[in-house]
């Protein structure tokens, strides 16, 4: 058995030498691997993509909340961080702050605004351009008592909106659907461009590499028939097929610089 398996056969570690003659048989195929490597590019960023718009439909369509934070109240130095994130839209002496901009603020601030009374427990939907909304305007002056109104907003609380009728909620919330639908239909086109550049990476890739192989085998493969009858003599069959077939590192009898495949 040790005639046909040397431990010298088996190829160990990394092999500077062998690579860089390795990489003499991409040159053929470098646009294909080229190509798979752009596809590679485009599919990882449309990954990173699909995040960003689930995290931009849960804030802005699926739970567009916000809070009421009376900013005039407030100290100087809490509104000094908040005016930069807090939204310009005022309702009944209110302002609104994004339910996920309340990170800016420690759990010191939020406590002390809470024990001023500034920062307001219930979650707020703001009803944008309701005035020029004529169904919108109806469900506004239907439950007026509901409703924290202002120039060009209503606000109205998280309860308070959920005991309004399905089909006021529809109407309330209709800017909601349209803007999730939009990003829905983003995200299915996203996620079939991440299958098809994932597929055709995976494919060229894999086509490059067999390739390769191919090319490599079929030269190991000629060079062994131009071979002398005393080296055949002298190397067993199995070991000569093995070493074209899997292409391990050749023993002393036959090393790199004597037994060249170009």
């Amino acid at each position: 058995m040790s005639d046909y398996f040397e431990p010298e056969d088996i190829l160990k570690g990394y092999d500077a030498d062998i690579m860089k003659r390795l990489l003499l048989y991409l040159k053929p195929y470098l646009r294909v691997f080229l190509f798979s490597l752009v596809a590679l590019a485009l599919a990882t960023v449309g990954e990173l993509f699909v995040p960003i718009l689930l995290q931009r439909a849960t804030d802005n369509h699926i739970l567009p909340y916000y809070r009421g934070i009376r900013i005039n109240e407030i100290s100087p130095d809490i509104r000094e961080q908040l005016e930069p994130v807090v939204e310009a839209r005022l309702a009944e002496e209110l302002y609104f702050l994004p339910s996920s901009k309340l990170v800016e603020l420690n759990a010191k601030q939020k406590r002390e605004l809470r024990e001023q009374g500034s920062l307001l427990e219930e979650n707020f939907f703001i009803l944008e351009g309701y005035g020029d909304k004529t169904e919108a305007r109806r469900v506004v002056a239907d439950h007026l008592e509901l409703f924290h109104t202002g120039t060009r907003i209503a606000a109205i609380t998280e309860k308070d909106l959920r005991s309004l009728s399905r089909e006021e909620i529809r109407i309330v919330r209709q800017d909601n659907i349209a803007g999730l639908g939009s990003l829905v239909r983003v995200l299915f086109a996203i996620l079939l461009g991440v299958f098809i550049f994932t597929f055709l990476q995976v494919y060229l890739q894999a086509y490059v590499g067999q390739m390769i192989m191919k090319d490599a085998r079929s030269q190991l493969f000629d060079h062994t028939l131009r071979l002398s009858l005393k080296f055949i003599d002298k190397n067993p069959i199995g070991r000569l097929v093995s070493r074209i077939t899997t292409m391990w590192k050749p023993s002393t009898s036959c090393s790199l610089r004597s037994c060249r495949l170009y």
